[in-house]
């Protein structure tokens, strides 16, 4: 009895041990799993490398509701691409003097996959990017096309840069072609103290933008690929592409996840070469601009070239005023003549000009009457 009793005491000891054994794996697994989306830079290098990182290792990719911090007297590399969602900051620096720095090089990228890019969800604002003093930085400077910082709006498909070079604005995964006016980049270099929203871009992505001549009347019409609280556009227009005046306004839709068309027009266009753009305006007031779309006015002779920008065909509608026979010249900035057509009797028709195997550039079309008198139109033809 005694012996038994012995084993049982031996018994209970070791399962008391192997209870708190499992109550301290049980401690740190949960300790681990707490912590595991919260990563702090302690080493300067590159970000995928784990002896940058402390024993959380390196941030996970995508980053989801994550705390990530950039130590005092840091720099990390930033050599992936990698998303923010869920509420992920980036905090880079400690405290209110040491400097601290996330560096972002020229990956060589030719999509988002293959560039050293942070791509940050718009639709959580408390995804940012957070520079706690005057010394700490994002540096982009040697940054390329998929290098900086994105507000990414439906992953990759339409995104634009907050951070690093131009271009600035992609749709379906690629820079979106022409660059708009003001198409620098927001900023190669950001300085603290500072916190970068991915909502700080202006939630309006406009996909098209046309000026066409139509009865004397030019119809201009866009489109937007994305808005988010948006509120209007202010239609501008200029004879001079530098003096502007407005039109009038727009509504916008103010949020959409597809496209939306509008349209306006000009009942009064000018003789001579008109431009356009939009203001386009958000709910906060803050703005930026369009492209600039130009049109040749109707003339006194009757003339109309439109579209322009033309990309496949430059259409010409001749009045019905014009009576005698006219030649039609399309000549290249360089002086080269590309086309040359003669028409009778073109009073009341419009002529189509194919123009898609012409190179991306300026171009002069010229029409000459029969009594020498000339009418030039200056078409800009994209790809």
């Amino acid at each position: 009895m005694v012996y038994r009793n012995h084993i049982q005491l031996l018994n209970y000891s070791f399962m008391k041990k192997i209870y708190a054994l499992l109550g301290l794996v049980i401690l740190l697994t949960t300790t681990i799993s707490g912590n595991a989306q919260v990563y702090r830079a302690t080493h300067s290098g590159a970000w995928t490398a784990g002896s940058t990182w402390d024993i959380n290792g390196v941030p996970s990719n995508p980053c989801n509701a994550c705390t990530i911090t950039i130590a005092a007297n840091i720099a990390v590399t930033l050599n992936t691409s990698t998303r923010f969602s869920g509420g992920t900051s980036l905090n880079i620096g400690e405290d209110a003097t040491s400097p601290a720095a996330l560096l972002i090089p020229n990956s060589g990228g030719t999509s988002f996959a293959t560039g050293f890019n942070i791509l940050m969800d718009v639709s959580n604002p408390t995804n940012l990017i957070r520079l706690r003093n005057a010394n700490t930085s994002v540096i982009a400077i040697a940054a390329g096309t998929y290098d900086g910082v994105f507000a990414d709006f439906a992953n990759g498909f339409l995104a634009v840069k907050l951070i690093g070079n131009a271009p600035t604005n992609f749709i379906d995964g690629a820079p979106a072609p022409p660059p708009p006016p003001n198409g620098a980049p927001e900023r190669s270099f950001l300085g603290g103290p500072a916190t970068l929203n991915a909502q700080d871009v202006l939630p309006i992505l406009l996909s098209d933008f046309t000026a066409t001549l139509n009865n004397n009347v030019v119809n201009l019409a866009w489109t937007t690929a994305e808005e988010i609280n948006s509120d209007h556009f202010g239609v501008l227009h200029s004879t001079d592409a530098s003096h502007w005046q407005s039109l009038g306004i727009v509504a916008a839709k103010g949020f959409s996840s597809s496209s939306v068309n509008y349209t306006f027009t000009d009942a009064s266009p000018s003789s001579g070469v008109n431009y356009y753009k939009l203001q386009m305006v958000d709910k906060d007031g803050k703005f930026k601009y369009s492209k600039v779309v130009a049109v040749q006015g109707s003339l006194t002779k009757g003339f109309g070239v439109f579209p322009n920008p033309a990309n496949s065909f430059v259409n010409i509608s001749v009045g019905n005023d014009i009576t005698s026979e006219m030649s039609i010249r399309m000549i290249s900035q360089y002086g080269q003549t590309m086309m040359q057509r003669k028409l009778a009797k073109a009073g009341g028709t419009t002529v189509t000009i194919p123009v898609s195997s012409y190179p991306q550039g300026l171009y002069m079309l010229q029409l000459v009457g029969s009594d020498g008198s000339k009418q030039t139109f200056r078409v800009m033809i994209t790809h």
